[in-house]
């Protein structure tokens, strides 16, 4: 299933877009998903740490994937 995973900051404008779509097998953790993100965004996002955001709340790297969730990358907060 492709699943839409919504960018914020730093990803965001290192990615070009709001959305990113991605491929997510049967039952992925997070850990997975962090790593086929990287590979897609290769050099643009190698630097930016992020977390994973699942229906609204922050999840482990071994937090597993289903097929209805809403999934968010947040990259640290910064202030001005």
């Amino acid at each position: 299933m492709k699943s839409e995973i919504k960018l914020f900051s730093h990803l965001r404008y290192k990615l070009g877009k709001d959305i990113l779509l991605v491929e997510v097998l049967d039952r992925m953790t997070v850990r997975d998903l962090k790593l086929r993100i990287k590979q897609l965004g290769g050099s643009k996002i190698l630097n930016i740490p992020f977390r994973v955001a699942v229906n609204g709340n922050f999840v482990t790297d071994d937090f597993k994937i289903e097929e209805a969730d809403e999934i968010a990358l947040i990259p640290p907060v910064q202030g001005g």
